[in-house]
């Protein structure tokens, strides 16, 4: 039902509604996407952990970069001057 409804574009039926967040939506589909590959028929065709791993500490940093960005935008002038 997860690669069918991932083939119909309608991934945001198979994720828990509790941890659904249209900001994050990105995020989500991807991670999705990494846990369909690991259950792939072919188990050639699945990934090794390190890249599961990897994929998904890409993802995490991506969503930690936006949530900075986020910040600042929202701290307005509270960070200017500052040296980090």
């Amino acid at each position: 039902m997860v690669f069918q409804m991932k083939c119909k574009k309608k991934e945001e039926i198979v994720i828990d509604p509790t941890i659904w967040d249209k900001d994050r939506e990105k995020q989500l589909f991807e991670v999705l996407c990494i846990a369909c590959k690991c259950l792939d028929a072919d188990p050639q065709k699945r990934p090794f952990i390190d890249q599961v791993v990897l994929g998904l500490d890409a993802i995490r940093a991506i969503e930690e970069a936006a949530k900075r960005e986020r910040e600042m935008r929202e701290g307005g002038d509270e960070g200017e001057g500052r040296e980090e």
